[in-house]
């Protein structure tokens, strides 16, 4: 149980340490392209629509195919969307996380076994 804790508490911190990058859906397609990739998770919003997050499944053209939560395909073209975002993971975010969690647990580790050391004399 405590090793499952332990296991949850350190990968808790890793789910913020990713951002949403902004893409001009104005661009041309071949800057879209070094923009967004195959395999990317992206935030699609069309004109007064609700955001919609795709699986980036192919690039082709001026359009993008991916897939949405239910697994279906869905197929948008850039330029009539009103905003267009990359998820994007942060190393270094995701280091200071870890090693902050870490540092955490240690010091509480350090606490307790002090506190035993304490009550046995």
């Amino acid at each position: 149980m405590r090793k499952q804790c332990t296991v949850l508490l350190m990968s808790f911190p890793l789910i913020a340490c990713t951002s949403m990058r902004a893409v001009n859906t104005a661009e041309p397609a071949e800057q879209l392209q070094k923009d967004v990739r195959v395999g990317d998770t992206i935030e699609v919003t069309q004109a007064g629509g609700v955001p919609q997050l795709l699986k980036v499944t192919a690039l082709d053209g001026g359009l993008i195919t991916g897939t949405d939560a239910q697994g279906r395909s869905v197929q948008v073209a850039p330029t009539k969307l009103s905003a267009l975002e990359v998820r994007e993971v942060s190393a270094a975010k995701t280091t200071g996380a870890v090693l902050g969690t870490a540092g955490v647990l240690l010091l509480a580790f350090g606490a307790i076994l002090v506190a035993a050391i304490v009550h046995a004399l």
